[in-house]
């Protein structure tokens, strides 16, 4: 008796790599060809990945504590936002956010940045953290009334249409506008400049959450780099391969 395998891709942007690349890996060809397309995913791939595993929406969908917990953090009971550190090229009347800047830190210039933003913003009750160079996040005691956008949906787009909204919104815009300028002419980003490459002049808060208090085992295994997908089969009792 054979026994079935269910697998399940879920590849952000696979279609416009694809497109234009004009070619598709022949081994994905020969998976894909004994595969079924599925409706596409309302929200994007953190949407998809929440709703797999059960996890509802909450302002955001939680994206923030479960991936600080794929990378070595507690979540705890705070209110958590991934921070994403970027730089915003000005354009003539507007700012947009370059792709893939931040690979350029290492992990101690990362740490010089986050201790910077941790001096200025403690008394706020915020806590930056920055377990990896590429990935921060910030802790806050207090859950504010914000929603946000992912960075996927902000990358080469003019960020003012895309900052935090709700309640909260013009607190936060104001926060934003502190944390670029006690960037500005930071040393590490002198640095990097010297090295040709882009500073780090804000940083992108979304997917904001609470770790949710109720939830269920998923006996799959997840084949994934991705902090989110980690920090959900983490807790969710998956195995993550």
């Amino acid at each position: 008796m054979k026994s079935a395998m269910r697998c399940e891709l879920l590849v952000p942007g696979m279609l416009h790599e694809f497109a234009a690349t004009a070619r598709c890996p022949s081994a994905l060809q020969s998976l894909l060809r004994y595969g079924q397309r599925g409706p596409a995913a309302a929200g994007g791939a953190e949407a998809w990945l929440c709703r797999f595993f059960g996890v509802p929406k909450q302002q955001d969908w939680p994206v923030a504590p479960f991936s600080c917990l794929a990378d070595g953090l507690d979540a705890g009971d705070g209110y958590w936002f991934c921070a994403e550190p970027l730089h915003l090229h000005l354009q003539r009347d507007s700012f947009t956010a370059a792709d893939g800047v931040s690979s350029a830190l290492d992990a101690t210039q990362a740490q010089h940045l986050v201790a910077t933003l941790n001096a200025h913003f403690a008394a706020d009750g915020m806590q930056f953290f920055a377990p990896h160079p590429q990935r921060w996040y910030l802790r806050l005691d207090e859950a504010p009334w914000l929603q946000t956008y992912p960075l996927t949906e902000v990358v080469g787009q003019n960020v003012g249409r895309l900052l935090p909204q709700g309640e909260d919104a013009l607190q936060w815009h104001a926060r934003i506008n502190e944390i670029q300028m006690l960037l500005h002419e930071h040393p590490v980003n002198l640095d990097l400049e010297r090295r040709g490459a882009l500073p780090i002049n804000s940083v992108w808060i979304w997917g904001g959450g609470i770790m949710p208090a109720l939830r269920e085992d998923r006996a799959v295994a997840v084949w994934a780099h991705d902090p989110l997908a980690g920090g959900l089969a983490q807790v969710h009792g998956a195995t993550l391969l």
